[in-house]
Order: structure tokens, then sequence, then C-alpha cells
């Protein structure tokens, strides 16, 4: 979905507030002027506001201003409109669902049994495909750090903004896990590989290559026998 709304005022015709929501649904696309309330209070309105520049935040949609449905948690993108004089005159933010965000990526299997995974700054699951993780479990979370010092490593080098890959043991399974940031936002990206799944290929040439050595050594030695 997406959304303007105007700075107090605005639009002297429609009073105080004024605020527009167009959401997707499906194939079509609805739009519906929302209830007047104190949007100017909002994370999604506030902190763009405030800092006058564009940013990234997460909320949760609880209030019902619309005459369409939008719940759940919400990734959203927030920018600053101006006036020529560069005054703000209200802020366009862009709603991305990340329930869906999380379901739609758990779908997307590059190899037959890994995932993605998405942290906030904080360490937040976004995205996993274990749904009683998301928004409510860090990484940190539940883990011995003298038992599971890979974990909490891991952790700790994507809540940092860094890029690389790390083997480490993840539910018992040992797995490559390549990380890095996510564009324009606090957030790191993962996909979990599990080490059978990426060695598939080696072991499938291992059964080829075995069986051809000891055909190749009974051949072998079946010539020498003949020649001796």
């Amino acid at each position: 979905g997406c959304s303007v709304s105007a700075e107090p005022n605005v639009f002297p015709q429609y009073g105080r507030y004024f605020s527009v929501y167009t959401i997707r649904e499906g194939d079509s696309i609805e739009t519906a002027v929302e209830r007047e309330y104190e949007y100017f209070e909002r994370i999604w309105y506030k902190k763009a506001h405030d800092q006058n520049a564009p940013c990234w935040v997460v909320f949760y949609d609880d209030t019902d201003t619309l005459d369409l449905v939008l719940d759940g948690l919400l990734a959203s993108y927030c920018k600053p409109m101006y006036k020529a004089d560069s005054t703000i005159v209200g802020i366009m933010s862009s709603d991305l669902s990340l329930t869906r965000l999380s379901k739609d990526m758990s779908q997307m299997k590059p190899y037959p049994n890994s995932y993605f995974m998405m942290l906030n700054e904080e360490g937040y699951y976004y995205i996993h495909p274990d749904s009683t993780r998301l928004f409510t479990h860090t990484i940190f979370s539940e883990v011995d750090p003298r038992r599971r010092p890979d974990i909490i490593a891991l952790g700790h080098e994507m809540t940092a903004g860094n890029k690389g890959s790390m083997a480490i043991t993840i539910d018992g399974v040992p797995s490559l896990v390549c990380y890095q940031p996510v564009p324009s936002t606090p957030w790191s990206l993962a996909i979990v590989c599990p080490d059978n799944d990426v060695l598939a290929g080696y072991y499938k040439l291992t059964y080829i290559v075995l069986p051809l050595l000891i055909i190749g050594m009974i051949v072998i030695i079946w010539l020498c026998s003949r020649t001796v």
C-alpha cells in the first residue's frame, strides 16, 4: 500500500487532517480517505518529518482508520514532500506487509532445504520459515553463548551490517550462511544452505567416480594378467 498524508491544514477545505491510502489486493487497486486521527504522531510520519529525510520504519498496524483492511506488522519507506521553498507539506509512505514478505520468501528455495532469514538492527526476525519466531524472537534468544558461540557471532555480524559468510550449525544441521545488509535499511538478509545441499553435486560426482575407478582397476588387473 501507499499513503499520502498532508501537514495540518494544507487543504483548508478538508480541515486539519487529510490522508489518502491506496492498497493493492490481487489485481485490483483501492483508494480511501482515512478517517480523521492524529497521524502526525505515528512513527511513519513523525520520524521522516523530524529527520527531514527518507527513512525505513517498522510498525504494527493496530488502528482501524481505513475502510480498507490492512493488518499486521508493516515495513514502511517514508519520504517528505516539499513545496518550492523546501517547506514540508506532507509525507508519502509505501508499506509492505512483513508477514506476507516472509511467507513469499519462504517459498524461494535455491537449494531443496535452504531458506532466507532477515534480522533488524536488534536481531529480531523479520523473515524466517518458522513463523513463531517472527517479530517476537531474536537470533540471540534461547541460545547459550558458551555452547553456541557460532550463532552469537553470526547475530553480531548481521546486526552490525557486515557482509560475509560463515559455517555454523543451526538446529543441529551443519550449514553455510551467507549474509549482507539490505541497502538503505538497518536490516540484514541471509540465506542458510545445509552442507548436504551445497555438496550434493560433489557427492553425486563421488558416486560416479568411485565405480569408474573400481571398474578401471579390474580392467587393468585383467589386462596385466593376460599380458603375463
